[in-house]
């Protein structure tokens, strides 16, 4: 039976009816994985991977138009962005018209995070120090302690930039330039230095226990978060694997 009226906005359980939904078409393209004409890629995520050949490209849109017509969404072909790597001219003509999705240029945005496939400049970055920098102007740090401004770093400081974290190994000059953020504006309270830190960073970033203020090492937590993201590459890795052998 048809649905003819929907839930209203805000509904607390629309997000369990999207992610039922996308459980649906996530295994409709497991169940395509296995078929040995289609050459998938192993990173698939809400940005469809594939081999740069027509009858991939064919397959992945018929689950998709399947997947519409079993749920009523329907594809926005104007939404839809084309990224090609290593394919000639001819192959790209055939899959526009097979799909009727525009070529896109990287590097474009996704989920909040630049999405290229070249190295990240430090241009890439410059967004993530200028959203730090952006909150700690709307402080009045005249008005807090030492204790007060060293809480905000010990809350925000790590926040903001840990999905970051959790996508890129960062580079050693961003994650210096963000610890001379938040150690300027623990110590003075502004955003550029006037004064020498009377106790080193590596000290503060230490456990209470050891004489610190428990402030998360970035560097460190950066390195962490790049061995599970391996970790949890190896495990999908194998999963594959177990299900196409």
């Amino acid at each position: 039976m048809k649905a003819c009226r929907g839930i209203t906005q805000g509904d607390p359980i629309s997000p369990l009816l999207f992610v039922l939904m996308m459980e649906y078409l996530n295994r409709l393209l497991v169940k395509m994985q296995r078929d040995p004409k289609f050459k998938f890629h192993a990173k698939c995520d809400i940005i469809l991977f594939c081999m740069g050949d027509t009858t991939s490209v064919n397959m992945m849109i018929t689950i998709v138009k399947f997947f519409s017509m079993s749920i009523g969404l329907i594809v926005n072909p104007q939404k839809c962005k084309l990224f090609y790597g290593a394919v000639n001219d001819i192959t790209k003509a055939a899959i526009k018209k097979l799909t009727s999705f525009d070529e896109g240029q990287l590097p474009i945005k996704y989920l909040g995070v630049p999405l290229t496939s070249k190295r990240l400049t430090i241009s890439h970055y410059l967004p993530l120090i200028e959203k730090i920098v952006g909150r700690i102007r709307h402080w009045t740090p005249r008005l807090l302690s030492y204790a007060g401004r060293a809480q905000l770093i010990q809350s925000f400081a790590f926040a903001i930039p840990q999905y970051w974290l959790q996508c890129f190994p960062l580079p050693k000059f961003m994650l210096n330039k963000i610890d001379y953020i938040c150690r300027i504006f623990v110590w003075t309270g502004k955003q550029d230095k006037s004064r020498k830190s009377p106790i080193s960073w590596q000290t503060v970033c230490k456990p209470r226990c050891s004489g610190g203020l428990n402030i998360i090492n970035l560097t460190i937590w950066n390195q962490v978060t790049m061995l599970k993201c391996l970790l949890n590459i190896s495990h999908v890795s194998l999963t594959l694997s177990s299900q196409l052998s």
